[in-house]
């Protein structure tokens, strides 16, 4: 006699079958004090849900908590930044860069063929290269003047290799 009371509820037919509709019919109120074991198949199969659930709320939890690290990489627990980033945030080209690195020694590591800098030796290379100015209004970095890295000046004052283009006559 219990088990067709069982069998006419619709929340343990509703049990057997995958699909949303079980969760919704599946309340501990609608359930018989007889019909509360679940198949081995079936409790596998929620928990594979509610599992899949958490996994994709840890995601989400970690995009917003991580949000401006997302894409960081890091090295020996340090933060990397690669020419993009530096570029960025000295305000300055590759190329500037480039005459950091071999000029005044700022260090770097190439990882596979990109160029990396660890954040101790960009911070090391701001402190002791370069100073704070304001310009029009706003503060800048600039390189210190330092006695032997001064630019090679002509007679006139300027740079060698900044001509003036004169058409030929």
């Amino acid at each position: 006699m219990d088990t067709e009371k069982v069998k006419q509820n619709p929340a343990v037919e509703a049990a057997g079958s995958s699909g949303g509709q079980a969760a919704r019919i599946f309340k501990k109120e609608n359930i018989p004090k007889t019909a509360e074991t679940v198949g081995r198949d079936t409790f596998e199969e929620w928990m594979g849900r509610i599992m899949e659930r958490f996994d994709r709320q840890d995601r989400i939890i970690s995009v917003l908590v991580n949000k401006d690290a997302a894409g960081v990489k890091y090295l020996d627990g340090e933060r990397l930044y690669d020419n993009q980033d530096l570029c960025e945030m000295l305000r300055t080209s590759k190329r500037s860069l480039q005459r950091f690195r071999s000029k005044y020694r700022l260090r770097y590591q190439r990882i596979g063929h990109k160029t990396y800098y660890k954040e101790s030796d960009v911070l090391e290379f701001i402190s002791q290269n370069m100073e704070e100015v304001l310009q029009g209004g706003t503060k800048v970095l600039r390189m210190k003047e330092q006695p032997g890295m001064e630019a090679p000046k002509n007679k006139s004052g300027k740079r060698p290799g900044h001509k003036k283009y004169s058409p030929k006559k």
